[in-house]
């Protein structure tokens, strides 16, 4: 992902809004632009809310567990963003030279480090599909939502 941006960049002019794709949202994208603008982000990623399907825990390195959480209620990424140009200014060639997923995770990180990654909160509908399966489980779901939202 951030190799393709990164040879791009020279397209965008001020910011661009990024997503994977593999996740339908009703994003408000002018309330998430105008989120990214009063904080001063370089980059602002969605997030959304979704309960954890397991328990996490964590231990040492002798085993013993050391807390437990059954099914939390977690803060996702759901694989769309808002960057600015000048958020290019972190990438190194290092990050480039990665396997793809993990240079833009380099990236967030640095971001993130220097105080310039926000968050914004989807909390409407959304739908990711990863597999056939899951693919055809959206397209289900989407009919549905469709179908009930024009009946009402």
């Amino acid at each position: 992902m951030l190799q393709r941006i990164w040879h791009m960049r020279e397209m965008i002019e001020e910011r661009m809004f990024v997503s994977y794709c593999d996740t339908f949202i009703d994003l408000d994208i002018g309330q998430m632009l105008e989120e990214h603008r009063r904080k001063g982000a370089v980059a602002t990623m969605v997030t959304a809310r979704i309960k954890s399907p397991f328990g996490l825990l964590t231990y040492g390195a002798n085993r013993w567990v050391d807390s437990f959480v059954e099914k939390p209620v977690l803060n996702y990424y759901i694989g769309s963003f808002i960057l600015e140009r000048s958020a290019l200014e972190n990438v190194t060639p290092e990050m480039l030279a990665k396997p793809d997923g993990e240079g833009i995770v380099e990236f967030f990180n640095v971001l993130v480090d220097r105080n310039q990654l926000a968050a914004h909160e989807h909390a409407g509908a959304q739908i990711t599909f990863n597999t056939e399966n899951e693919r055809q489980k959206a397209e289900e779901t989407l009919g549905h939502f469709y179908s009930v939202s024009e009946d009402l």
